[in-house]
């Protein structure tokens, strides 16, 4: 039977170990020998196990680290593409909100559906028609302001004639006039657009005249000025209008127009 021996601190160790298991204090009859005959060397303490036993291999640890991070970078590229997808989506949506149109989304000069041409274009030459007498009303309320003649009447001629551009603009809108060159149908919005401008600060013009009292021929007011710029805008328009539609009307038996008509 394997005799134990007993370390101060009250440890049991097997008799051939030189130190303490537990606590590495040197035992006495350290150095005995085994039943062989062998001497023995004892265990030893345990700092030298501890040194024996080599440096600690952190590889695994290394390698659950660069693990960790590259899962942490690729959710925070996930997150930075899902937000700049938003950002984007929503940047587009306030555009379009707005009126801006892109070049994916309108092309002027170009057909946008199957409609038949010449029913979208009787619908507009019906429009123009109803223009040509508002056209000349405004055109006789600007001469008797101008004139200091019933400058009263005048402008409201030129208050009721913008409510009838608004509501051309009105119908104009609601048409549908897919068949029909984009840019034609833009270039006659914009020249009504402008026209209700001229036809409101005309009106100004009279009021002003009314208020201070009338002189003849006061084309320095800033009201008539600002028809005036307007106007110039408004006949641009025109004239990019009937040059496509001259030729469109000409094709499906509808009147010509001209710029001093609509």
């Amino acid at each position: 039977m394997m005799s134990l021996s007993v370390c101060p601190s009250g440890h049991a160790n097997e008799s051939q170990w030189r130190y303490c298991i537990e606590c590495g204090v040197p035992l006495d009859g350290a150095g005995t020998q085994d039943p062989a005959g062998t001497p023995s060397q004892g265990a030893p303490p345990p700092s030298q196990l501890l040194e024996s036993s080599g440096p600690v291999d952190d590889t695994d640890d290394h390698g659950r680290e660069y693990l960790v991070a590259l899962v942490i970078l690729l959710v925070a590229l996930a997150v930075a593409g899902a937000t700049f997808a938003f950002v984007l989506r929503h940047h587009s949506s306030a555009l379009a909100s707005n009126g801006v149109s892109t070049p994916s989304s309108h092309r002027a000069g170009t057909t946008g559906g199957t409609g038949d041409p010449r029913q979208a274009a009787v619908a507009v030459d019906r429009l123009l028609v109803a223009s040509e007498g508002n056209r000349s009303s405004v055109q006789q309320a600007v001469g008797q302001i101008a004139s200091c003649a019933d400058v009263t009447g005048a402008v409201h001629t030129l208050q009721a004639a913008a409510a009838d551009r608004e509501q051309l603009l009105t119908k104009l809108g609601g048409l549908d006039l897919s068949a029909l060159p984009r840019s034609m149908v833009d270039d006659l919005t914009g020249s009504w657009l402008s026209s209700l401008d001229s036809d409101i600060s005309y009106a100004r013009w009279g009021q002003d005249e009314n208020r201070s009292g009338c002189t003849a021929g006061d084309y320095a007011d800033p009201n008539y000025r600002a028809a005036m710029s307007t106007d110039n805008q408004a006949s641009a328009s025109k004239g990019a209008f009937l040059a496509l539609w001259d030729p469109l009307a000409q094709s499906n038996g509808l009147p010509q127009w001209q710029s001093s008509q609509i």
